[in-house]
């Protein structure tokens, strides 16, 4: 699609960060179902703008969008362990660190499935059994 294409050069050449959002907003207008655009907004508002919850919003578009998107699941996934991390960082809460671990383990799960490479999955099992011991045996 001619917008997303255009997002990709203002984002990545230029360093147009608004107006590579807004060619990928009119990328997702023009095709409600382009995944690809979907997850390269998450990116962009994860990796710039630090907007995780318009990230989490972007990927799960593209996921719905193309359940087959390994990009989106990996992105998505990540997502979920930089909260886990940060979760664990200020002492949060050690269900709520599980259950984004499942998450996690979920998402990179279907992206290996999906042919994606399979170290973050293996990374989020040992973390997961790990956070898992820690609610067991409390903290």
């Amino acid at each position: 699609n001619a917008h997303n294409n255009l997002g990709h050069l203002l984002e990545d050449v230029r360093e147009d960060f608004d107006g590579a959002a807004a060619a990928y907003r009119a990328a997702i207008a023009a095709d409600p179902g382009n995944a690809t655009a979907h997850s390269n907004l998450g990116v962009l508002l994860k990796d710039v703008r630090q907007d995780c919850d318009g990230a989490e919003a972007a990927y799960r578009a593209a996921i719905a969008a193309d359940p087959g998107n390994a990009i989106a699941h990996s992105n998505l996934g990540a997502l979920f362990a930089e909260h886990a991390e940060k979760s664990e960082e200020s002492g949060g809460d050690w269900s709520d660190i599980a259950a984004l671990w499942v998450q996690v383990v979920e998402h990179f799960t279907n992206a290996v499935s999906l042919g994606a490479d399979d170290r973050m999955l293996n990374m989020a099992k040992e973390r997961l059994a790990l956070v898992k011991k820690a609610v067991a045996n409390g903290p």
